[in-house]
């Protein structure tokens, strides 16, 4: 498993679990279902089950699509 940080200004350290860059977000190095679990606990990680990191490199790109999308139309409504 993986997890992705969608943060900003993430470290590639995060409580002893190494992340990388991939696209708008970070992606961590395999981790254990309990490390998984206790991450995505917290508001802007999620968990990645392929471990594969072109999917996680997908996962991370289509998560700050989603993102960008949300953002956008938050704005076009706020001026309606």
């Amino acid at each position: 498993m993986k997890i992705v940080c969608k943060l900003p200004n993430a470290s590639e350290d995060i409580d002893g679990i190494q992340f990388k860059k991939r696209g708008d977000a970070m992606v961590s190095e395999d981790v254990d279902k309990e490390t998984a679990d206790r991450f995505a606990a917290i508001p802007g990680f999620s968990v990645l089950t392929t471990g594969k990191d072109d999917d996680a490199d997908a996962e991370a790109k289509a998560a700050a699509k989603a993102e960008k999308e949300a953002e956008k139309a938050a704005k076009a409504a706020a001026k309606a």
